[in-house]
């Protein structure tokens, strides 16, 4: 893998190498965000990955009405999200246990380390700052949809490798 400059990768390294092996196949993705944020790494994941489902959803009003009747393998989330803010999406979404499994993924575009820690408070499963390049995004979205997210623990910061 090549070197990579964003935030991110390497907390996510870190965090693989402390799960056991076998991947829970993740089928089924939301990506919930700005439009061009969804396009972006909605395209990433149909690339890698062109059986996997991803549903691009546009604000946070629209997510948890989504998120009452499917609830997906995985949910990649941004922090500013249109109408509700995604740190109060993200509390709202952790408050009811239907969705504890469900690994939530939040993303920032920029690089606040409060705003992060307040998403792992909440119950973030990961966290990372957007990267600018489709090649590190696409890198990225690689790392999160093969990681084994069932022995990852909720709300705990992983240091950078």
């Amino acid at each position: 893998m090549r070197e990579n400059n964003h935030s991110g990768l390497g907390d996510l390294m870190s965090l693989r190498e402390t799960a056991e092996p076998g991947n829970r196949d993740v089928q089924s993705i939301i990506v919930a965000g700005n439009m061009e944020d969804c396009i972006a790494m909605e395209h990433c994941i149909k690339e890698l990955f062109p059986s996997k489902s991803v549903i691009p959803v546009l604000n946070s009003d629209e997510l948890i009405q989504l998120l009452s009747s499917y609830i997906p393998d995985l949910l990649i989330m941004d922090l500013q999200m249109p109408c509700k803010k995604g740190v109060e999406c993200l509390k709202q979404i952790r408050e009811m246990s239907t969705y504890d499994p469900m690994p939530i993924v939040a993303y920032s575009t920029n690089q606040r380390q409060a705003t992060a820690e307040v998403a792992y408070g909440l119950g973030a499963s990961f966290c990372f700052t957007r990267p600018k390049g489709y090649p590190d995004l696409k890198d990225l979205m690689r790392e999160i949809v093969e990681m084994d997210w069932r022995n990852v623990t909720r709300g705990k910061r992983m240091k950078s490798a």
